[in-house]
């Protein structure tokens, strides 16, 4: 039994007590049937789905926790669901919630006690519904992050030794669709190291459907066909061979192609995201191939390395990047991994570490060093590569730039009137407010009088933009250059533009976009969203836009705002999965930790 764990004892219905083979389920519960519980998914959940096939006595649920997860935003939105939105979804006359607001719930209730809660009450009533029969047990676990493989492991081996512990003959079925992959992995990898139990994995690619029944490699068990680990990869210098799983996500392979030195290195792939686009990314000595699998067949990813492998010199030292894909590819490839000897490593980004998937041994990430690989990665090119020294008035400005955040107020009432200006093209002006005034002469020196003090700065043309709030975006760079000469960040940008590929050179009128500052820690791409006067939702839907067009799944994005936004918009990216911001007096002090801190699960 999982010690200190279980929630709910297995309380079988009389009907089971004389029952002599017990069918058990052992599973994860992940985003989608928690939406189900939620309310927001008709079809009920891939647990529910595989219960209401009647083939089960017994279900075993784990449940992810995180011990971070609290606070009053969490307790405000899970309150938000309760008094707002599952009265509207008892109610068929009622406006249904908002994918944003769906979102917000499930955020707000994903990996933590009141979840599981709900989800567990949900799940009791559908089998009472529905007359399933089926005993149910529900084990919290807290890992040290979503993909804590140590963790994972120790959940899956103490559930197993639950069902060793039942008396009677059993039968025991391990569900590898809900949760991630690394789960979906260690019940396969749990399963192969007890054979005596006949255990069977069932899959359901089609959340429609019926699960389906996967074919799990036990003869691999057999010693004579075991051969030995090809060597340290990290001690030697690399592998000869790596094989990349390939899918919606690059990150995941650009990864693996800058960790450890290859020669040779093989995407595997399917139809629908091809793999072309890494080549570019690949060491001049390095060859690049690809094989196209079918991601729902695990047979198909198995026996296409495999084949790949029997064309190989002998002796090779062959890595598995078992990172991108589905979890279908990453089933077979982890069956030919451990048929060739192959060494298994996955990449856990949020907490930037290796974790080597045959001993779980662990280590820190290579990463990325600049921001442009992120860009050109989602298939883009840098028209203006940002840096600060481009323009070399910002370092003139810095004293201004520190003194405009303090008068943040006064500058604000001129915001207009600049505006006007900025649209023309770039000449002398003059503007002035009560308390304010702001100018460019002929020779190009911004004159700005804020109360009774007065700056003169030469060499400024873009005097009118910068004032018209330039000068946050300015200012947040300047709060975040600690961080990158201390090393928390790898690359700092101010004004970066892109451009898509072949489009003539230059910037302006060509960019696809500019980004107001954008960085990396190595493991992923931040982008800020400035704001010195009102924000409007235009703004966080042009945030979101760029995090998921330019950085992908693992980017985030952050608005800076020199004033509290608004309730409408404060509620939008509080409900965003990877948006967070900032206002007023947090800025200076809370941006480098609030930026860099874990996103939300």
């Amino acid at each position: 039994m999982m010690a200190g764990t279980v929630c709910d004892r297995m309380q079988e219905p009389g009907t089971l007590e004389t029952a002599t083979m017990k069918r058990f389920l052992l599973t994860w519960y992940g985003i989608t049937d928690l939406r189900a519980a939620l309310g927001f998914e008709e079809n009920g959940g891939p647990i529910l789905a595989a219960l209401m096939t009647r083939e089960y006595s017994h279900v075993l649920v784990l449940a992810y926790s995180d011990p971070a997860k609290t606070g009053p935003d969490i307790e405000r939105a899970q309150q938000r669901y309760t008094t707002k939105l599952a009265p509207a979804l008892a109610n068929p006359a009622s406006e249904k919630p908002s994918r944003a607001e769906q979102t917000e719930a499930v955020d707000a209730f994903s990996n933590t006690p009141e979840g599981h809660a709900l989800f567990r009450a949900w799940l009791h009533e559908e089998i009472r519904r529905l007359d399933l029969g089926v005993a149910i047990r529900f084990v919290p676990k807290e890992l040290a992050s979503l993909n804590d493989a140590k963790g994972i492991y120790d959940a899956a081996a103490e559930a197993l030794d639950v069902v060793l512990a039942t008396e009677g003959e059993k039968e025991v079925s391990l569900y590898l669709s809900p949760g991630t992959p690394v789960m979906a992995f260690t019940w396969a990898f749990v399963s192969l190291m007890n054979p005596e139990l006949g255990i069977r994995a069932i899959v359901s690619p089609d959340p429609r459907q019926p699960p389906a029944q996967v074919r799990l490699p036990y003869e691999l068990l057999d010693p004579s066909r075991r051969q030995r680990r090809p060597g340290n990869a990290v001690a030697e210098g690399g592998f000869d061979t790596v094989f990349h799983l390939f899918g919606e996500q690059r990150l995941p392979g650009l990864l693996g192609v800058l960790q450890f030195p290859s020669k040779h290195h093989v995407f595997v792939s399917s139809p629908k995201y091809p793999a072309e686009c890494m080549r570019r990314f690949l060491p001049q000595d390095a060859s690049f191939a690809e094989l196209h699998v079918n991601p729902f067949d695990p047979m198909s990813t198995h026996q296409e390395i495999l084949g790949a492998v029997a064309a190989m010199p002998g002796s090779q030292r062959v890595g598995f990047n078992l990172t991108g894909g589905t979890k279908l590819m990453f089933a077979g490839a982890q069956a030919a991994c451990r048929k060739v000897g192959g060494v298994p490593f996955y990449f856990e980004t949020r907490d930037h570490s290796l974790v080597f998937l045959d001993d779980f041994s662990m280590m820190e990430v290579r990463g990325v060093q600049n921001v442009e690989t992120f860009v050109e990665l989602n298939g883009f090119v840098v028209s203006r590569p940002g840096h600060w020294a481009d323009n070399p008035a910002r370092e003139r400005r810095r004293e201004l730039t520190r003194l405009l955040w303090r008068e943040r107020r006064l500058i604000a009432t001129l915001y207009q009137a600049l505006a006007e200006v900025n649209c023309k093209p770039l000449g002398p002006f003059h503007v002035k407010r009560e308390g304010v005034e702001a100018s460019l002469d002929s020779e190009m020196r911004g004159h700005l009088r804020l109360g009774n003090a007065v700056q003169v700065l030469p060499g400024c043309p873009d005097f009118a933009s910068y004032l018209c709030g330039g000068w946050l975006e300015e200012y947040a760079f300047t709060c975040l250059e600690p961080a990158l000469k201390s090393g928390r960040l790898r690359d700092l940008r101010i004004g970066l533009e892109v451009a898509w590929p072949g489009m003539p050179n230059g910037t302006g009128r060509h960019a696809a976009q500019e980004f107001d500052v954008a960085l990396t820690d190595g493991r992923r791409l931040f982008l800020l969203e400035c704001k010195a006067g009102r924000v409007l939702s235009e703004d966080i839907y042009k945030l979101e836009n760029s995090v998921r067009n330019y950085g992908g799944l693992e980017a985030r994005g952050m608005l800076v705002a020199a004033f509290p936004p608004p309730d409408a918009s404060r509620r939008r990216l509080e409900g965003a999965r990877n948006l967070s911001w900032l206002d007023g007096n947090r800025v200076p002090s809370r941006l480098v930790d609030e930026l860099l801190a874990h996103g939300k699960p």
